[in-house]
């Protein structure tokens, strides 16, 4: 069962100054290649102007490999920061939500 993954992220100097050595490096070439032997799939890929450098968007079947690839990007010391998000089924939460309502007892009441 796959989740659908949001990578938020911000490239270091030394990931930035790899742009200015190798212009035309295919950055989404890579990240697919790397996503794929995680056991995943690369669905869309984005390098933006703002806080974050790149967007991707993959389809994984675990947190942990989600987490593996973080690990290998962070060590490279090319990417300073990274965010993960996980797509939700909002209606799947709300009716959970629904299940438990009623039942929560905030502190001291």
């Amino acid at each position: 069962n796959y989740m659908k993954l949001i990578a938020l992220g911000s490239y270091s100097d030394k990931g930035l100054a790899g742009f200015v050595q190798n212009p035309n490096d295919d950055r989404r070439a890579a990240a697919s290649k790397m996503i794929e032997a995680a056991g995943g799939k690369l669905l869309d890929m984005h390098l933006l102007r703002g806080k974050y450098d790149f967007c991707a968007i993959i389809e994984i079947d675990s947190f942990e490999a989600a987490a593996g690839m973080k690990v290998v990007m962070m060590a490279s010391g090319a990417v300073k920061e990274m965010e993960t998000l996980e797509a939700i089924d909002m209606s799947k939460v709300a009716s959970h939500a629904a299940k438990i309502a009623g039942t929560y007892k905030p502190p001291g009441k």
